[in-house]
């Protein structure tokens, strides 16, 4: 590494510490300091000035742009198939259902279990009677997973190989059913 790339990253290493010492709310603190106009002077007031004319320099820099037109290029989730941006990408934006067919079910207490083809036993809906369409605990299913969207396959894959091994464990050690020996939604994914 050259001596001037070296100081390059330390000046940037210097920099990021102190970056990640503000606060991530600190520019709504800012607003909430202008909106009380009682307690502000003019000195305050200058400063304030001072690190919004900072704030528009970095909003103006080459690198700054096209990190935010990154952020607002469309995306395909690899996991539900959805497009997003990353400014809509948040803990709760890809959400996908339990899946569920016909072919994968049993009869029980006068009705039909049927087990969901990803988590298996570990979402399951009842229907009684048999072929009314209403299921008694759709509800309380929840989904079969619920978090940030994704372009990496290896969260996909690993998402699958998590909620199969639980399953499969669950299944082993035969916790599935209550006592009265109903299905029990014991997680959902």
């Amino acid at each position: 590494m050259s001596t001037t790339s070296t100081a390059l990253q330390r000046k940037r290493d210097t920099i990021d510490k102190q970056a990640r010492g503000i606060s991530q709310t600190f520019h709504k603190d800012v607003l909430a300091i202008l909106s009380d106009k009682s307690t502000i002077d003019e000195a305050e007031l200058d400063t304030i000035l001072a690190y919004l004319k900072a704030v528009a320099l970095v909003s103006n820099t080459n690198t700054y742009k096209a990190m935010k037109e990154a952020a607002l290029k469309p995306r395909h989730c690899l996991r539900c198939h959805g497009s997003f941006t990353e400014d809509d990408n948040g803990p709760r934006a890809c959400v996908i259902p339990h899946v569920f067919d016909g072919e994968d079910y049993r009869r029980s207490a006068g009705g039909i279990t049927y087990i969901s083809r990803c988590c298996g036993e570990g979402a399951t809906v009842f229907e009684d009677p048999p072929g009314n369409g209403v299921y008694e605990d759709f509800d309380q299913l929840g989904k079969c997973f619920v978090g940030r969207h994704t372009t990496q396959e290896w969260d996909v894959i690993l998402h699958v190989t998590v909620s199969t091994s639980f399953t499969a464990s669950l299944k082993a050690a035969n916790v599935l059913k209550s006592s009265s020996g109903k299905m029990m939604t014991l997680f959902s994914m």
